[in-house]
């Protein structure tokens, strides 16, 4: 799947669809952890809650 990578003022900002952030369990608020394995970028939920 396809997406876009977007300018929020200096942050950039990975737009992440729906159907992803469902099956993810992903809510908008929520952390997530980044990393970088072999070239590719993971974004994956973290366990610890959310930033509100």
């Amino acid at each position: 799947m396809q997406t876009t990578i977007e300018q929020d003022g200096e942050d950039l900002v990975v737009v992440i669809p729906q159907e992803i952030m469902d099956l993810a369990e992903i809510r908008i608020g929520d952390q997530v952890d980044v990393t970088l394995e072999n070239g590719v970028i993971v974004i994956e939920r973290h366990e610890g809650g959310n930033c509100e």
